[in-house]
């Protein structure tokens, strides 16, 4: 005998397995009735349902589950039975309510399907299947085909207002003119009973809707609803004390910190739209249980994290499909975390923790003593750009058809800069890649052209909603923005392979060259005025990067007028393979510049416009990060204070750290990276890369960032740390180039190589040994800088 009446329940014998707000007392009726083979015992209390199994029977379930599955046969047959099931029950269900009078077998047919419906879905649930799959693995394919259209028709019949019970509930409520909310209350026996002239006494309704108890006695199910059973009810749903660390089932391996987004509909899937649009994207999604309802909220996750559910769960799947970390069965997460909180799911341990602030910075602190690679300098750029573009590296191993991620960035007073651990990992895989496929990197860079293509072409296609907008740029950058260090390899391989190979021409023109040689045909026209106005609408975003700068005009394009080269043409480069591919590369790195040049340009006006409605100056609004930007719109006022903006403009920085993006103000920084390094003493020799060649003398002038672009005048030695599309005027106007960044496939190099002037790249501390006005000598096919007195 399952339960006596004489007998209290003894809550230490249970297991809670699911529950929820907003359940009516029928459905409770009907997993009772026919979750049968499971025993469950269900309890309601202020407007929460929770369904209890005991402990004996959980294990038994799971051996049975395992042997159950071990069974190719009686699998196939189940998956036939459940695939017809799915198939003829939503026909039948829409067959019957839809009839002007129902009659008592339409009823019974209806309750028996619906019945059917959770029968077969028992060997789906978590408690069933955990063990199974913790043996079986693998060995249980197609699971998901059968779990995931098997809760989306549960939910379907059962749950949300517009489920089919309810639609039946709406009928029958109008045939016998019974108020619906008292049918809800009813028993599916109760239901039936109608059609004999039977109703159920409203106070009996009253005491149901307040607290009951659900619990089979042998074959009979009854309803407990004396006083006696409340404590019952308080006794196995304790209070739950909210935890800064819980612990749960590992569903798909990773490291993630985010915010917290709490999706506490219960099976009240009509608020289920509003709360993924309030979800900001990379938000830790944290649940009861997942389900197909909430896919698009699963897709906007950084990571997932459920109160209940096992290995085959819903989450568990979706997760592994989506390759996120997950973490289910973390008890007591839904009542330990609330919006906005900061946690770090950690699904290789299985641990939730909560952390607050300080934590987080002491964190960042311990991470940043971890050895680090700089990849670029970028003096006076903001973050915007850099926000979004950076965290797309978490895409690396999607974009390379892996299964690793790029996962620990920094910047950091300028400095880009990447764990030595990802560096390593990244030459790791190039390495082996090559080996095994020699077109890959070939594929690669022509996807990345086809990405740098399709951001240009949409970018300028304004949405009416700035949100929309802004969305859909960002994503587009984060597709392209991947492919920007695939040539991190390949310098190395071609300095192997061809060590007499110094200057090689991109395997395409670039939209620089293209300017250049505009300006060539220009410089033979007397009257030039419609070229000239042509050339500033085709070319004029040439000079906006990063979102700063300005597009050029007329008169920027009259001063850079120039008559055609009489140098001799340079011989086309040896035919290989290799150097096919390398050229790709080089192409490839000025046209991703250019890309998001073109497309930072375009934003820029609407940028300001922004920026003037939320009352700040355009420099401010670009040292908000791309979610912050999108939040901002989405609420329709600034998600940051204007002090924190000033903070972050007298220094800034940003880690990406196991996968989640933290802004950094002044103070922060001073507290993770400490004050900045004091300038060492100059050198009177410097050395670089030979990127283009020649002999020349000059004065120097420092470019940081486009600030310095007024100061520069004809025939200076252009130095810089890098350079980008934006400095195309200053570089027409150069003598040479020198920078302190970059290889022979850098845009500088590229240019100068186009332009025939010399050029020496990748000159360690240049920026800090020079200062302007100074005369060197330049020896770029040696690559040595000499300063003269």
């Amino acid at each position: 005998m399952h339960y006596q009446k004489d007998k209290m329940i003894n809550p230490n014998n249970y297991i809670r397995v699911f529950g929820g707000p907003g359940m009516p007392y029928i459905t409770s009726y009907m997993f009772i009735k026919y979750y049968d083979y499971v025993d469950p015992l269900i309890t309601w209390k202020d407007d929460h349902w929770t369904v209890f199994l005991r402990k004996d029977i959980v294990k038994k379930i799971s051996d049975e589950g395992v042997n159950f599955y071990s069974n190719k046969k009686k699998v196939k047959a189940f998956k036939k039975d459940y695939e017809k099931h799915l198939k003829t029950s939503i026909p039948l269900f829409n067959s019957i309510i839809n009839k002007k009078k129902i009659t008592k077998k339409d009823v019974e047919t209806f309750l028996e399907c619906a019945g059917e419906t959770l029968t077969l879905y028992v060997k789906c649930e978590f408690f069933f299947t955990e063990k199974a799959f913790e043996i079986l693995g693998d060995k249980i394919k197609g699971f998901d085909k059968l779990k995931n259209p098997g809760r989306k028709q549960i939910n379907r019949v059962y749950f949300n207002t517009d489920s089919f019970i309810y639609k039946l509930l709406t009928a029958l409520s109008k045939q016998f003119s019974i108020p619906f909310q008292e049918l809800l209350y009813y028993s599916s026996v109760e239901i039936l009973n109608l059609f004999e002239h039977k109703t159920v006494d409203i106070k009996e309704l009253s005491k149901r809707r307040k607290q009951h108890i659900l619990v089979r006695d042998n074959s009979r199910i009854q309803i407990l609803l004396d006083k006696k059973y409340d404590k019952i009810i308080d006794k196995m749903i304790p209070p739950i004390k909210p935890k800064k660390e819980l612990t749960g089932k590992i569903g798909n391996k990773g490291i993630y910190t985010g915010k917290v987004k709490l999706f506490n509909h219960g099976y009240q899937f009509y608020k289920v739209p509003k709360l993924t649009e309030e979800m900001n994207k990379g938000d830790v999604l944290v649940t009861e249980t997942t389900s197909p309802e909430l896919t698009v909220a699963c897709h906007k996750a950084g990571a997932i994290v459920t109160n209940e559910g096992g290995l085959l769960s819903h989450a568990a799947i979706i997760s592994r499909e989506m390759n996120k970390p997950c973490i289910v069965g973390a008890h007591g997460i839904t009542s330990s975390v609330k919006d906005g909180d900061t946690i770090e799911v950690n699904a290789n341990k299985g641990t939730v923790k909560v952390l607050k602030k300080e934590n987080i910075l002491k964190e960042l602190k311990k991470a940043n003593k971890q050895p680090w690679h700089l990849i670029i300098n970028r003096p006076g750029i903001p973050p915007l750009h850099f926000t979004v573009t950076f965290q797309s590296f978490q895409r690396m191993g999607k974009v390379l058809g892996t299964d690793w991620t790029m996962e620990d960035f920094k910047w950091q007073d300028s400095k880009f800069y990447v764990s030595e651990k990802d560096k390593q990992k990244m030459l790791r895989f190039f390495d082996e890649k090559l080996s095994k496929d020699k077109d890959f990197i070939l594929r690669l860079l022509k996807q990345g052209e086809k990405e740098c293509n399709n951001l240009m072409k949409e970018s300028a296609k304004y949405e009416k909603n700035h949100y929309d907008y802004f969305k859909k740029l960002f994503e587009l950058q984060k597709s392209a923005a991947p492919y920007f260090r695939i040539d991190l390899k390949l310098e190395i391989l071609l300095h192997k392979r061809f060590p007499d190979i110094k200057f090689l021409p991109p395997i395409k023109m670039n939209f620089i060259m293209k300017f250049h040689n505009e300006l060539i045909k220009l410089s033979k026209i007397k009257d030039a005025k419609q070229g000239i106005k042509k050339l500033v609408k085709e070319y004029g975003w040439l000079t906006v990067f990063h979102y700063t700068g300005r597009w050029m005009t007329a008169e920027d394009v009259k001063e850079k007028l120039i008559p055609a080269s009489q140098e001799k043409k340079v011989p086309p480069p040896p035919k290989d393979t290799l150097l096919k591919i390398y050229r790709y590369a080089i192409f490839l790195r000025t046209h991703l510049a250019e890309t998001f040049a073109y497309s930072n340009a375009q934003a820029k006006p609407l940028l300001e416009r922004i920026a003037s409605d939320f009352g700040i100056s355009y420099e401010d609004i670009t040292y908000l990060s791309g979610d912050e930007l999108l939040a901002s719109l989405k609420k329709k006022e600034l998600v940051v204070s204007k002090e924190e903006i000033a903070s972050r403009r007298r220094r800034f920085g940003f880690f990406i750290y196991k996968r989640k993006l933290h802004i950094l103000n002044e103070k922060e920084c001073k507290y993770i990276f400490g004050k900045k390094k004091e300038e060492k003493k100059k050198a009177q020799v410097l050395k670089g890369i030979p990127a283009s060649p020649g002999n020349i003398k000059g004065k120097v002038c420092l470019v940081k960032n486009f600030l310095d672009f007024s100061k520069f005048k004809p025939n200076d030695i252009l130095v810089a740390y890098s350079t980008t599309p934006n400095y195309i005027v200053l570089m027409h106007m150069a003598k040479a180039f020198l920078t302190q960044e970059g290889g022979i496939t850098s845009h500088a190099a590229i240019v100068s190589r186009e332009l025939k002037k010399p050029c020496i790249v990748g000159i360690k501390n240049i920026m800090k040994e020079l200062k302007d006005g100074d005369l060197v000598e330049i020896d770029a096919y040696k690559g040595v800088i000499k300063k003269l007195k």
